[in-house]
């Protein structure tokens, strides 16, 4: 199984028990936290992923710096998995799965609309109502410019591309005009 797959199959999991105890988001917010702590401290997860430590030792550092950083029990068990199952590595894939079908699951999606030049605010929450009402969830958008799409805009939203551009209609053209000549 590709490391992709197998941090899919721990989020799902760990959003599972995270719906089934009503905490979503905070055990999503404290996994983020945890894994925050442990990409500044290099040496905390170099100690957690060394093979030649045995696991126990390894839980008892974890479990001690979690429990005093008030992370649930939930939580802890989680990460204490991961290092059992030498998957403490994967723990920044997994963090961007339990992410995403976190917020699928909170009714969020997220989004970010590329457009050439900078919408005014009004363009902004006139988009953000159409795409609610589309989509039939609450969604955040990011705006960033891309002067290479020339004019328009592209939104991307969760599996979706919504491509109004101006580079957009152009190569859609200019791919007719080849199947046509």
């Amino acid at each position: 199984m590709t490391e992709l797959k197998i941090s899919r199959t721990y989020a799902s999991s760990f959003v599972k028990a995270a719906k089934e105890k009503k905490c979503v988001k905070k055990f999503m917010d404290q996994l983020g936290d945890v894994s925050g702590i442990l990409k500044k401290n290099s040496g905390l997860l170099a100690f957690l992923r060394n093979p030649l430590v045995k696991a126990e030792k390894r839980l008892e550092v974890v479990e001690s710096i979690l429990i005093k950083l008030d992370i649930e029990n939930e939580v802890i068990n989680f990460i204490n998995t991961l290092i059992e199952n030498g998957r403490i590595n994967l723990l920044e894939k997994i963090l961007f799965f339990v992410v995403r079908l976190s917020q699928r699951e909170l009714g969020i999606f997220k989004g970010t609309v590329f457009s050439a030049q900078d919408l005014d605010i009004s363009v902004k929450k006139q988009l953000k109502s159409v795409l609610e009402n589309k989509f039939k969830m609450n969604i955040e958008l990011v705006f960033e410019l891309k002067p290479e799409i020339l004019g328009g805009m592209v939104i991307h939203l969760d599996n979706h591309i919504i491509d109004y551009s101006l580079k957009g209609a152009l190569q859609q053209l200019k791919e007719s005009l080849k199947q046509e000549g």
